[in-house]
């Protein structure tokens, strides 16, 4: 079986995006091959002459939405991940966003033993995003989940039990999975691959429901009646070690968003998080 990591890449984060492969190959050891998707040109030509220079000597490979569809637009946002997933030619495939930045080997997850069982491993998302307006938001969210699943099903995650109107000791979360990475073993899930990817081709109408494609992975799952592996730790929010490559948000404070993997951090976004824990966690 065939692995790798695929990555939809844009010009916003086109330098972070070539720290990661410089990381991943030269710091982690990481030996996966890298498919890099985009529509038509979405990188400099800078930035292509860069990544063609290196393409032979770190195993990457170009692809192009504009090869597999005569509607390419269809799918420029959030919902080119569910295309690249159906159409990479990886088996188990390792989502990557292209403002997302490895801090551990990607490979070691191909061996956990949640992966293995469950051909899947999932990342929880900051515990503290709240909607822009919780009744229209809450309201929208409802029935779509209920058009899809009117009764919940057994692997429905507890966080999410107010959809059903289910007390639960658990702390309820407005966004549950974060995107920024995914791993699926697409052998053991074809069905629900072709969920996701059906999910995210109507995004004119979920995207209205839940935020991007973040939920859409595990929502596909449930649908399933198919069980999903999602680390136990949530996201927590760090300031950026500016001396190391960062993009930062218009308007938005130096932070990133970090995820671990055991005791030390997995993979973070937008930047690299500072490494004193205590003194710069600004978390709630």
């Amino acid at each position: 079986m065939s692995k790798g990591i695929i990555i939809p890449i844009l010009e916003k984060y086109e330098m972070l995006l070539l720290a990661n492969i410089d990381i991943l190959r030269k710091s982690l050891n990481c030996k996966l091959p890298i498919e890099l998707w985009q529509i038509g040109s979405e990188i400099s030509e800078y930035m292509q002459e860069q990544l063609n220079v290196l393409k032979d000597k770190f195993n990457l490979s170009f692809k192009n939405v504009m090869d597999y569809t005569d509607n390419p637009e269809h799918w420029r946002g959030w919902q080119i991940k569910a295309f690249i997933l159906k159409h990479t030619m990886f088996d188990e495939v390792v989502i990557c966003d292209c403002d997302s930045v490895f801090l551990q080997n990607p490979e070691i997850i191909f061996y956990d033993e949640n992966y293995l069982s469950t051909g899947t491993f999932f990342f929880k998302d900051w515990l503290f995003h709240e909607p822009k307006n919780i009744d229209i938001e809450m309201t929208s969210r409802h029935d779509f989940i209920k058009l899809l699943m009117p009764i919940r099903k057994q692997y429905f995650p507890i966080e999410w039990n107010y959809i059903y109107g289910i007390p639960s000791k658990s702390m309820y979360t407005w966004y549950y999975q974060e995107s920024g990475v995914v791993f699926i073993n697409k052998l053991m899930h074809s069905d629900v691959v072709e969920t996701i990817y059906k999910l995210n081709e109507d995004h004119e109408k979920t995207y209205k429901c839940i935020y991007g494609d973040k939920e859409t992975y595990w929502i596909a799952f449930v649908m399933h009646d198919k069980p999903f592996y999602i680390n136990y730790l949530p996201a927590y929010n760090y300031k950026i070690d500016t001396n190391l490559p960062y993009v930062l948000e218009e308007g938005s404070l130096p932070n990133c968003l970090a995820h671990y993997y055991g005791d030390n951090y997995f993979f973070s976004q937008k930047g690299y998080p500072i490494r004193v824990v205590d003194d710069h966690c600004i978390n709630p």
